[in-house]
């Protein structure tokens, strides 16, 4: 281990009688772990004021970090703890300013405060249990990025982004906004999350969570949701969205420019509308309000026993009624705009 620590200058005062001492620190130099040892950070073992390098040992050995109940690292400089090559981090309580896992490192978070941001990179793999983050970032610190994250479960609001060509999985937690970018690949099974974003021509699947604000997917994104509750959809550019299932229950769900999206089941309480080029298609779904397709947007809907002739619709205004292909009863007012 390789440990340099802080230089300081002192400047004294005497005031009243009392010699009084104040010291002006440099900037926090790093501690290397890089031994291939496992090294315990504790309450009588922390590093507050230092970054903290882990890195493998002597002919590739792994050198490990645990973090235990009232292990502290970066937390009073604003530093960062980084691993590199196969180095190993393993927190069950403690507290982390900043947290990076660049290489083929492996981080595991079983409880614990990041208080700033979980970064990783490369091809690292991460595994959260519990805990409390700011904003948790897989392949947040650049391409070539194929590291996988998977979330247990998380008590914090933190914003939660999977980047480059990272694979996310999150099966519960509080979370504040989800974004995905680049080609990235996300599941969602469960969750409470304030929004969703998808762009560039990253790919989601959700089976499950609460989305409170709006689901927005832009650029060439595409999404499938099975399941879940959500306000409503937005798709825009050139995204594509596949609703199998799932409740969408508090807004208008709109459709812009040459986005497309299929509707195989699910809930929509309010007004499904297309718009500009948009292309959908319907064959199951439960509608509470109207269907409108405006300007040059196409909207069609599969099924029998319609009261309207197959083919293109004439009317510009009217109820449609009928079965859909998977079954459901579709009795709609519908326009054309």
């Amino acid at each position: 281990m390789r440990l340099n620590r802080r230089a300081r200058r002192s400047l004294g005062l005497l005031v009243s009688g009392l010699w009084l001492s104040l010291g002006l620190a440099a900037a926090a130099q790093a501690v290397t772990f890089a031994d291939g040892q496992v090294h315990v950070i504790g309450l009588l073992n922390s590093y507050p004021l230092e970054d903290v390098i882990v890195e493998d040992g002597p002919a590739g050995a792994v050198t490990r970090l645990e973090v235990e109940e009232g292990g502290l690292l970066s937390t009073l400089t604003g530093g960062q703890t980084s691993l590199y090559g196969q180095s190993e981090f393993l927190m069950t309580g403690g507290e982390v300013n900043r947290l990076s896992a660049y290489d083929a490192s492996s981080l595991e978070i079983v409880n614990g405060w990041v208080r700033s941001t979980l970064n990783t990179g490369g091809t690292s793999t991460t595994s959260i249990t519990d805990g409390q983050f700011s904003t948790i970032q897989n392949c947040g610190l650049g391409a070539p990025c194929t590291a996988t994250m998977e979330i247990l479960s998380t008590l914090s609001g933190s914003t939660l982004s999977n980047t480059h060509d990272g694979t996310l999985t999150v099966h519960d937690g509080q979370f504040g906004t989800f974004n995905a970018y680049q080609s990235s690949t996300s599941t969602i099974r469960g969750g409470r999350f304030s929004s969703f974003n998808a762009y560039d021509t990253s790919t989601a699947t959700i089976h499950g969570g609460t989305f409170f604000g709006a689901f927005n997917l832009r650029t060439a994104a595409a999404v499938t949701a099975v399941r879940g509750t959500f306000t409503n959809f937005d798709l825009r550019n050139a995204a594509t969205a596949t609703f199998i299932g799932g409740r969408f229950q508090n807004a208008d769900n709109n459709c812009y420019e040459t986005a497309s999206f299929e509707i195989l089941g699910g809930y929509f309480s309010h007004r499904v509308w297309t718009r500009n080029t948009c292309a959908a298609t319907i064959r199951g779904g439960v509608f509470g309000q109207d269907l409108l397709a405006a300007d040059q947007s196409s909207l069609t809907i599969v099924g029998s026993g319609f009261n309207l002739p197959l083919g293109p619709v004439v009317d510009t205004t009217g109820t449609l009624t009928g079965v859909l292909e998977n079954g459901d009863v579709l009795d709609v007012p519908f326009a054309r705009a």
